[in-house]
């Protein structure tokens, strides 16, 4: 059966401690080019994923975008990189007098220098790297399934 190379598949699921949101899309390409976005923090699953989507997509440029939310049960540790964010600050305060609103107030600043990548480092203590890769493994399955199914589809 001949398929389309552009589909989509998307998969969210639960857990107790952990939400998983996996989403997939596919585009013609003669053989098999994956991007995968991962949290920083999961980067160790990134082969197993690239594994697994090239295990159930036979080619396409392949783009997996994951998402992660771990619940207030899930041993997460945030570290501070104070040294940077002063540093973001330190320029930030900079800049803005040399635009002339030295004015602004620092808690409009935070929220910015806390989304730069790098401020705030995240790491999963304790965790079980089996017991985590199978629900990837299970969320990243029914992705591609949808994904396949539309496929099939176009």
């Amino acid at each position: 059966m001949l398929c389309s190379m552009t589909a989509y598949g998307r998969a969210k699921k639960n857990y107790t401690d952990v939400e998983i949101v996996v989403d997939i899309q596919s585009v013609n390409k003669k053989h098999l080019d994956c991007n995968i976005k991962l949290p920083s923090e999961c980067g160790c699953f990134e082969p197993f994923v690239r594994k697994f989507i090239s295990e159930r997509i036979g080619r396409g440029y392949v783009t997996v975008s994951i998402q992660v939310l771990f619940l207030s049960s899930y041993p997460v540790k945030v570290r501070l990189n104070s040294a940077y964010a002063k540093i973001l600050k330190d320029s930030a305060l900079v800049l803005a007098q040399e635009l002339g609103c030295a004015d602004a107030p620092m808690a409009e600043l935070l929220p910015i220098i806390f989304k730069e990548r790098g401020v705030l480092q995240v790491s999963l203590e304790d965790i079980d790297n089996e017991a985590f890769q199978a629900r990837l493994e299970e969320v990243l399955g029914l992705a591609c399934d949808e994904l396949v199914a539309m496929k099939k589809r176009e």
